[in-house]
């Protein structure tokens, strides 16, 4: 997935959140963006992983995603899209919601 990052929307205690396009999407097991969806704005959570497990807090980071992951999509909630990590951040791509 590439992502556009727009600007940076909030500041947590693990990271960070951005408003972001997608440019391009390509999975071979998950489709959940349309074409038309690179012109849609989400909100990326960026997590960082040193300060998670640094700060004892890997429990939670875990039990975030599966709680996001165990909510069905509507429209009257944020929903959590894509959940995906790389060495040093794991990332949760969800609507913005200004």
């Amino acid at each position: 997935m590439n992502l556009k990052k727009h600007k940076l929307v909030g500041v947590g205690a693990f990271g960070r959140v951005w408003a972001v396009t997608i440019e391009s999407y390509k999975s071979h097991s998950q489709n959940y963006f349309k074409p038309t969806d690179n012109q849609t704005v989400y909100a990326l959570k960026e997590m960082s992983k040193p300060l998670i497990v640094s700060k004892g807090a890997v429990k939670i980071a875990n039990n975030e995603v599966k709680i996001w992951r165990s909510i069905p999509q509507s429209e009257f909630i944020v929903n959590l899209w894509h959940a995906f990590q790389d060495e040093q951040s794991t990332y949760l791509l969800m609507d913005y919601a200004p």
